[in-house]
């Protein structure tokens, strides 16, 4: 908005493309934040089919996976305030949206800023978060490249990890300085 500055950028999906069945996000909070703030995620579920949707969220947190069942009206749209606090959880983890039509899933994770803070008392910050088809995502022996991450004095980058399969999975990061691998 032109007010508060914030730069989260909600990508658009194409009416072709973006309906899922099976559909993760990668991230889902409900936490406490740094200086008093408070993370949290508001999830999307827009519904451009003909028939009612009826649609579970889970939460995965290790192998503890809280779960709720809702109904998205046909041609209808859902946000889902707080998602991981309306499945009674804390903390972060990743989540799973099972519907029986094919719905398009969306997600912004932001920080809820204090009314008392200087920076805009009560504002969030925050970034949109695209769902995927579980159809879509990494298989064994797979690599992936993860561009722009830097850490320094003024900026770090997270990395989330997500396994969306029942049994343990085993990952291997390598880090790379100017072509060169520093570490796994």
């Amino acid at each position: 908005d032109n007010t508060t500055g914030d730069p989260t950028t909600i990508s658009f999906v194409r009416e072709t493309a973006g309906s899922l069945t099976d559909a993760w996000v990668q991230v889902g909070s409900h936490a406490a934040g740094s200086g008093g703030s408070q993370w949290r995620t508001d999830l999307g579920i827009l519904n451009r089919s003909p028939s009612a949707a009826s649609v579970e969220v889970k939460l995965h947190v290790g192998g503890t996976v809280k779960a709720s069942t809702t109904t998205v009206s046909a041609g209808g749209q859902s946000i889902l305030s707080d998602v991981v606090g309306q499945l009674a959880a804390t903390g972060s983890g990743s989540l799973e949206v099972v519907s029986d039509v094919p719905v398009i899933v969306s997600s912004r994770t932001f920080n809820s800023v204090g009314s008392e803070e200087a920076c805009y008392a009560g504002g969030t910050f925050g970034q949109n978060y695209d769902a995927f088809a579980a159809s879509s995502l990494l298989s064994e022996g797979q690599s992936a490249w993860l561009t722009q991450l830097t850490e320094n004095g003024a900026s770090r980058t997270n990395i989330a990890l997500t396994n969306t399969g029942e049994a343990q999975a085993e990952v291997t990061i390598t880090l790379y300085a100017g072509g060169t691998g520093v570490g796994s």
